[in-house]
């Protein structure tokens, strides 16, 4: 099962990387899977990767919030 969450990782990037139009969720496809995978085999290589993975997906999620209150608490989260 780790396998088969770090094939659907390795997959997703693929898709994600050559897709024309994607959309900033898309990369949750990528992320998702690759932490599974990266938690169940225990590698230091991939759970690094995945942290670093997950802080620019999570970046990249900010734009989908769009109101001014909201906008205060997605700045200080990264400040």
């Amino acid at each position: 099962p780790s396998l088969l969450c770090g094939f659907c990782a390795l997959g997703s990037a693929c898709a994600f990387t050559a897709g024309w139009h994607v959309h900033e969720k898309a990369v949750l496809m990528v992320t998702l899977p690759l932490g599974v995978s990266a938690w169940m085999l225990g590698h230091r290589d991939l759970l690094s990767l995945h942290l670093f993975l997950s802080v620019f997906a999570h970046f990249s999620l900010l734009p989908l919030i769009p109101t001014p209150g909201e906008s205060f608490l997605k700045w200080s989260l990264f400040a």
